[in-house]
């Protein structure tokens, strides 16, 4: 019989073997959300650090949004730019007592892949999911059809999005409804996780710092030690254009910038071959 140790050893030389092999990476989502892609980092031979940066809350006042969606004949499009307003939507619809059926009369888009993902598993399918994840890849998609002059639109988001696409659709003719669905908090770090995160900067034992999107990466500038801000002894690795233009106004450049603007497509990226 072999012996629990000699197994265990397997196991983890079989672990540490994939790309990420004597990486380290700070991973700064929300702790609710950073589980998954912990995990596979992890099967991917790296060594994890979590630093949740922001933390997702309710509204102060689900007020606006419940009204707006009493008044959903109104809409011809909903639109969702997130996982969290996707859950924000389906918690509202519970609580006035409806389910998602309540929604055929409206069309839904959806932005990125984890959204149209989270949408399709609640039972309903988006109508419209872009090819570029993105604001301005929706906005394509929508000026290609013509689906924007004289539409009514409610975008259900984070209390600081940016106001970008409303401006946009408005700008070309639609009528925009903006409900916060979710709120962006800045948790304050406890001071044991920020003397870790200095001393690790200090002996410069983190490779990559991942950054998912623009609040993240104002939430961590926001607790680094001063001695770091100018220049972070590590790689910063962006989940996509409008992440790494947050980033670039602290005076950093991202490292890789994640090509598919999903977590999957930030890992693809940090595992990329440097001529990638």
């Amino acid at each position: 019989m072999k012996s629990l140790s000699g197994y265990v050893m397997k196991q983890r030389k079989k672990k540490n073997n994939g790309p990420l092999r004597g990486k380290a990476v700070l991973v700064t989502r929300p702790g609710s959300q950073s589980g998954s892609m912990k995990k596979m980092l992890e099967k991917m031979g790296a060594r994890v650090f979590n630093l949740p940066v922001i933390q997702i809350v309710e509204p102060e006042d689900w007020g606006p949004f419940d009204e707006a969606l009493k008044q959903i004949k109104r809409y011809h499009w909903m639109i969702l730019t997130s996982v969290n307003g996707v859950r924000g939507v389906l918690q509202r619809l519970h609580a006035l007592g409806r389910d998602l059926h309540y929604l055929d009369h409206v069309r839904i888009a959806a932005i990125g892949e984890a959204t149209a993902f989270a949408l399709t598993e609640s039972g309903r399918r988006p109508d419209l999911v872009p090819g570029q994840f993105t604001s301005e890849g929706l906005l394509e998609a929508f000026r290609e059809k013509d689906w924007v002059r004289g539409r009514n639109f409610l975008l259900p988001r984070a209390d600081i999005a940016p106001g970008y696409l409303a401006e946009e659709l408005e700008r070309h003719g639609g009528c925009v409804t903006q409900v916060t669905a979710y709120r962006t908090v800045f948790p304050k770090p406890t001071r044991t996780s920020l003397n870790k995160l200095e001393t690790l900067l200090k002996e410069r034992k983190i490779d990559y710092i991942t950054l998912t999107s623009a609040s993240t990466v104002s939430g961590f500038f926001d607790l680094l030690p001063g001695r770091f801000k100018k220049k972070v002894p590590s790689r910063f690795v962006t989940i996509g254009p409008v992440t790494s233009e947050a980033l670039r106004r602290y005076g950093h450049e991202p490292y890789r910038e994640a090509k598919t603007h999903t977590v999957n497509g930030l890992i693809k990226a940090l595992t990329a071959s440097p001529t990638a």
